[in-house]
């Protein structure tokens, strides 16, 4: 994945109406973390920062799911 596509993770849950801080809680990473990846400071975050991501966007997305039904 480029830099673009770790923020646009961030940015899709931003636009699910979390802010930084709900997505780092939830994700169980630092702000800062969080910050520095959706102002893409962090060319290359580890591949357990971008599996919390992951992972809380897909449950983000399977939630939203289940209440459009």
């Amino acid at each position: 994945m480029k830099p673009h596509e770790f923020a646009a993770i961030i940015a899709g849950l931003e636009s699910q109406g979390m802010t930084p801080s709900e997505i780092a809680r939830e994700s169980g990473l630092s702000r800062m973390t969080v910050w520095r990846i959706a102002n893409g400071e962090t060319s290359r975050p580890s591949y357990e920062t971008v599996d919390r991501l992951k992972s809380l966007a897909a449950r983000r997305a399977a939630v939203t799911d289940m209440l459009r039904r």
